[in-house]
């Protein structure tokens, strides 16, 4: 096998090292046009082909317009290129980081708190008030009454002096108030007029977190989750990745994981809709994200069974733990009544609804909107009499006849 000679080789590698230059002066003479053609002859007709590298560099540098082509600098930027792919590859080759096991008697914390609500049929609901640093979901279809149900429930709390914030996505603030006016929830829970009970009307589920940690709320009630939106996350209003993201930012609030810290932990009731089927609308992972899911319902007045359309109120209201929850039995269920001020407590006695307390009831509003109605019509009567009474010139003349 016949070796070249060591001259043949350096020529060989010199002519190696000038194409990749001329490769780049095509590159550049694409770019600057004629002065990088002209660049290019000047440069192969100036420099030997036997020519150091470093100085064939230097040469096509002089010949090229100003900053076209710097040797030194291209250099420097393919070190650091192969210093970043030598870091990944080390970094890659790390070993897994041993976790620290603790025995399981000892770690902190574990039970549940409750707080008593105001409502016995909700403390039963939840298991013995609402849990405490937890985050719930809580569905039912239109006009089932979620809404004033958990209105009541926050002004309740707030006369127990906790902190709650209601925020809707949903409604204005000045709705919102005219609900619990309408509701006589500031009568009958004085301390929810103070600092104690606070209104927010927004979409953003940052926004909204970030304000109760401000304000160091205690209770947080959202209405409602579908209609949250974060430009974080790709997708419009009530699509599966915007609900999944608010979802898994309240359960971290809550729980004080992650960015959030440990002193600001809250409870955070996250309201939503209902699909026709009468499920929770909504993906699956939402669900399983939070600590308990709970659905309100029409029932049949006579056998407490579904109602089959769920769009139509029955009178009665049943609310159940609707799959899982962390902090009671899934087996807890209670009933309401519908009332024009909201929901009422109701115990069906043997397993039926008693007819004649729902006849009572329904004569009652009966009479109230027949007296409502006749009020308006006497005010009106007054208001016509009053403008058909005779100017008083007509009746001096009536006197005088």
């Amino acid at each position: 096998m016949r070796v070249a000679p060591p001259e043949v080789v350096a020529m060989a590698e010199a002519a190696e090292k000038r194409s990749k230059l001329a490769l780049k002066v095509f590159a550049i003479r694409q770019e600057h046009g004629e002065d990088g053609v002209r660049g290019f002859n000047n440069f192969v007709l100036s420099t030997p082909e036997n020519a150091d590298p470093e100085v064939a560099d230097k040469a096509l540098s002089n010949w090229l317009p100003p900053g076209a082509f710097n040797p030194t600098a291209e250099e420097e930027k393919e070190e650091e290129e192969s210093d970043k792919k030598k870091e990944e590859e080390e970094e890659e080759g790390q070993p897994v980081p041993l976790l620290e096991i603790k025995r399981l008697y000892t770690v902190k914390g574990g039970k549940v708190t409750y707080a008593p609500t105001g409502d016995e049929m909700l403390d039963h609901v939840f298991g013995g008030g609402l849990p405490l640093h937890h985050c719930l979901m809580i569905a039912a279809p239109p006009g089932c009454g979620k809404s004033t149900l958990m209105r009541k429930m926050a002004a309740a709390l707030a006369q127990r002096d906790f902190k709650c914030l209601y925020a809707s996505s949903e409604e204005t603030e000045k709705k919102i108030k005219g609900e619990f006016a309408r509701a006589k929830l500031f009568t009958k829970y004085p301390k929810s007029k103070g600092d104690n009970m606070q209104v927010i009307s927004s979409g953003d589920p940052e926004a909204i977190i970030l304000a109760a940690q401000d304000h160091e709320v205690d209770i947080l009630i959202v209405d409602s989750l579908m209609m949250l939106y974060s430009p974080v996350v790709d997708g419009d209003v009530g699509k599966s990745n915007q609900i999944v993201h608010a979802a898994q930012l309240f359960m971290n609030a809550s729980h004080a994981t992650e960015q959030y810290a440990e002193e600001r932990k809250m409870t955070i009731i996250l309201i939503c809709h209902a699909t026709k089927g009468g499920d929770m609308s909504g993906p699956n992972k939402a669900k399983h994200i939070c600590d308990g899911c709970f659905f309100m319902e029409h029932v049949d007045p006579d056998t407490l069974k579904p109602a089959e359309d769920q769009n139509q109120p029955t009178g009665v209201v049943k609310m159940r733990v609707h799959g899982k929850y962390r902090c009671g039995s899934p087996m807890n269920y209670g009933y309401y009544r519908m009332t024009a001020s909201g929901l009422v407590v109701y115990k069906p006695k043997e397993g039926k609804v008693d007819r004649k307390e729902l006849v009572v009831v329904k004569k009652t509003l009966a009479k109230k909107v027949k007296a409502a109605t006749s009020s308006k019509t006497k005010v009106k009567t007054k208001a016509r009499a009053k403008k058909k009474k005779p100017p008083a010139s007509s009746k001096l003349q009536l006197a005088r006849t």
